[in-house]
């Protein structure tokens, strides 16, 4: 597996990773793959940090970072993918753990991520990174049924926790 920066080069494989995710991916994703490579028009400076996780040529994972504006700039927003059968296989954990490393040297100060309350093995992913709950908004996310999903938003206080970052192995990336 190789993690990368996506380009607009990598359009058409973005595209074809996102039609491969289910609904309910889609719904929990809250981000679009499929035109995460798409160039950044002119003037436009808030455009989020995208990374890919690729193997064999093809994309198996996703990741962007998109900062709060104004006085929460130091907040980013990480929304994550991995292909359903490269899941439990160490790519989300590979591209959240880079997503924090490249959001530090931006500086970005805190991470935050949205899943739904479900998802027990994602969360149990991003707690083993470092990241702690904060919120739970109940009946917030409606998927394609109509059925309604309590969501957890949690954080990773990137500089206020080193003891965390370096347990996982990112204080050393730092450098």
């Amino acid at each position: 597996m190789k993690l990368r920066s996506a380009t607009p080069a990598d359009d058409v494989a973005l595209r074809a990773f996102a039609a491969a995710l289910d609904a309910r991916d889609r719904t929990f994703l809250g981000d679009d793959p499929s035109v995460c490579a798409a160039p950044e028009s002119p003037g436009v400076r808030d455009h989020p940090l995208r990374w890919i996780a690729t193997a064999d040529d093809r994309i198996i994972g996703y990741a962007s970072l998109r900062r709060l504006p104004a006085h929460s700039r130091h907040v980013g927003i990480l929304r994550l993918a991995v292909a359903s059968g490269h899941r439990r296989s160490g790519t989300g954990t590979d591209l959240a753990r880079h997503a924090l490393v490249e959001s530090l040297h931006e500086g970005v100060l805190k991470v935050v991520v949205e899943i739904a309350a479900e998802q027990e093995p994602v969360i149990r992913m991003f707690r083993n990174l470092g990241f702690s709950a904060e919120a739970l908004l109940r009946d917030q996310l409606r998927d394609e049924n109509g059925s309604f999903h309590d969501l957890l938003m949690l954080a990773h206080h990137a500089r206020a926790d080193w003891s965390a970052m370096d347990t996982v192995g990112l204080t050393g990336e730092l450098d």
